[in-house]
């Protein structure tokens, strides 16, 4: 007979923490989605668009094609991709020196964990899952490519073997942003110095 209350508490307290999961679940489900993940006012001096102002790009021409360079593996491969995003391409704003990432940064070091993940998994003797830090590198970019929508033709053909073509495009010039990097990581690194 002592085994039913025992049975029954059990029961109680499962259902009691089923109710308890499906309720926080519903409240979760009407907290409206933001566009950022942070509160702009906890980051006082901080565009409050979440967008790093740093003045006019301008623009370049840039021809697409295949390259040596940014290979999957190997020492040089290892340089070049790490290269890309200096110091983790972070830069620190507003009055508490917060640190942030650009996201033209944040992609290229996701571009740099898939590929380095790729490496690790096909070097695996075992079946080897992805890490998670790659998956939310895959969504991440997925999500920017969409985010982005650059609806630019692509001409390709021969089917089965699909030759793409080189192209021109007219892009920001991401040299204003690299400069504006260093810049901003430099008056961080002379700041704690003094």
């Amino acid at each position: 007979m002592s085994r039913k209350p025992s049975n029954l508490l059990f029961f109680l307290g499962f259902l009691l923490i089923c109710i308890k999961i499906s309720y926080t679940w519903l409240v979760l489900r009407m907290v409206p989605y933001t566009t950022t993940s942070i509160e702009p006012k906890a980051h006082t001096g901080v565009n409050p668009s979440m967008t790093w102002n740093i003045g006019d790009l301008g623009s370049v021409i840039l021809s697409f094609e295949e390259t040596s360079h940014y290979q999957i593996q190997g020492q040089r491969a290892d340089e070049e991709w790490a290269a890309l995003a200096p110091n983790g391409g972070v830069v620190y704003l507003g009055e508490n020196h917060d640190p942030f990432t650009p996201s033209m940064f944040h992609q290229l070091r996701c571009l740099d964990i898939i590929r380095k993940d790729i490496v690790r998994v096909r070097g695996s003797e075992n079946p080897v899952e992805p890490l998670e830090l790659t998956q939310h590198c895959m969504n991440y970019l997925r999500q920017m490519v969409l985010c982005r929508s650059d609806v630019a033709l692509e001409y390709c053909a021969g089917k089965p073997h699909v030759e793409v073509f080189p192209l021109t495009y007219e892009c920001q010039d991401w040299r204003q942003l690299y400069s504006a990097l260093e810049v901003n990581q430099a008056s961080l690194k002379q700041m704690r110095v003094k």
